[in-house]
């Protein structure tokens, strides 16, 4: 598994547990894994590849609700107890994902020490939605880049933040050749530095602040 985001910090004995009650299903790109409206009957955890989750409001007005990657799970109907999905699953890539039914997993959540963590990963990640939702709405590129950048920057665990151009590109809704030029101009403005695979540093957070914060909603 790619970064183990969910499973890494689970006892030895739940992630076996996981792995033995789970299948591996192969995906390709732009399948639908799911349709909003769908019944909930089934948990993602996506082993390799990103998923784009998409709400459609009706009218050809569509939402995107979250971005998924290596190592992070689909499950908040299976939580909630929800009978339909409130949104859509496109893969944006060919995805390898572990499924389990809802009926093994609500016995995998028999312990509640492992339910409050999961209620703790689920509570971060409509964090992030709800974030990158406000940084969606702003109208120039550059600004939805350095809002992104100094989310992630915030969050991150390491020395750099890790995004590739098309995580960027999804997860703000543009172009990987918008997001490449705006980095490239970023770079030569010395407010970022960018490492190789994926790797991005800010040199300026005052200058990438600055871009975030001029562009008024």
């Amino acid at each position: 598994m790619s970064k183990d985001y969910v499973l890494s910090t689970l006892p030895e004995k739940e992630k076996m547990l996981f792995l033995k009650k789970s299948e591996r299903h192969a995906f390709n790109k732009s399948d639908y894994i799911f349709h909003q409206g769908d019944t909930v009957d089934t948990i993602y955890l996506i082993n390799k590849g990103h998923v784009l989750l998409i709400m459609d409001n009706g009218a050809d007005d569509k939402q995107i609700v979250g971005f998924l990657s290596d190592g992070e799970c689909i499950w908040e109907g299976a939580l909630l107890g929800e009978e339909k999905y409130r949104y859509s699953a496109v893969c944006l890539t060919d995805v390898e994902a572990y499924t389990m039914s809802v009926v093994d997993f609500d016995k995998f959540l028999s312990s509640k020490k492992l339910y409050r963590y999961l209620i703790a990963i689920m509570s971060e990640k409509l964090h992030d939605v709800n974030r990158i939702n406000e940084i969606i709405i702003r109208r120039e590129p550059e600004s939805r880049i350095a809002g992104l950048l100094c989310y992630y920057d915030f969050r991150k665990s390491g020395e750099y933040i890790e995004l590739t151009l098309d995580e960027i590109a999804e997860k703000i809704n543009l172009r990987m050749e918008t997001v490449s030029r705006k980095l490239k101009q970023m770079e030569k403005d010395g407010t970022i530095k960018r490492m190789g695979k994926g790797k991005l540093k800010i040199l300026s957070y005052k200058k990438l602040n600055s871009i975030f914060e001029f562009d008024v909603i």
